[in-house]
């Protein structure tokens, strides 16, 4: 009987290594990952392994704008999380995001995280549909909130709808600005994914609301 339990104990040890050496790609660090991308913007959101970008493809194919959002300089897109609807007839979808909620994404000039860093300074400029917006970059002391894995700590890139005449000053509390003024900002969860003509996409965030709404 002790030999039994012997036995047990010592295959659960065996396990508990070998659970403890996995070496996962995940765990694994492959370099720096290859920005460019073989396909363009749209193919790759379509091409993408957990079907995220599904609203954005069908409201973009609805619209017939894959030309436009494929020669666009820069790109945001949004993942199905940003979209409010739950089951809703295609016609509700449509009614709600109209094509010119998409062209507050596209941009003619090409926004790169690595430039904006330089620059020290924000970028204010008009999206596709003539609306302003507001382009920056922060190191995000919050992305760290609970466990550092990494020393360095990298720039994120922040996108901001401009509401009202004036632009919120970064940094200030919002709880100061009248509600109805209130810039929307919205951080990049992915950034710098260069397609086959050289131009730009950024992924926002799974917080975002579609439209700045």
């Amino acid at each position: 009987m002790k030999n039994y339990f012997l036995n047990i104990a010592v295959i659960v040890f065996l396990g508990g290594l070998l659970i403890s050496c996995d070496d996962s790609p995940y765990l694994t660090d492959e370099g720096v990952h290859d920005p460019n991308i073989e396909v363009s913007k749209v193919e790759y959101l379509e091409q993408n392994d957990w079907e995220l970008f599904d609203t954005l493809v069908l409201l973009i194919d609805h619209y017939d704008m894959r030309e436009e959002v494929n020669n666009a300089a820069t790109f945001f897109a949004a993942t199905d999380y940003a979209f409010a609807f739950n089951n809703q007839p295609l016609d509700s979808i449509y009614s709600r995001y109209p094509a010119d909620t998409i062209r507050d994404y596209i941009f003619n000039e090409r926004i790169m995280l690595e430039e904006l860093a330089e620059r020290g300074s924000p970028l204010t400029l008009n999206s596709a549909s003539g609306k302003e917006f507001q382009v920056f970059t922060r190191t995000d002391n919050d992305f760290f909130a609970g466990e550092r894995w990494s020393s360095v700590e990298p720039d994120f890139l922040y996108l901001t709808k401009i509401i009202g005449e004036n632009i919120d000053p970064i940094g200030v509390d919002p709880i100061t600005i009248p509600f109805e003024e209130r810039d929307i900002s919205v951080r990049m969860q992915t950034q710098g994914i260069i397609d086959p003509d050289g131009n730009m996409m950024h992924v926002i965030s799974n917080t975002h609301s579609f439209g700045f709404n």
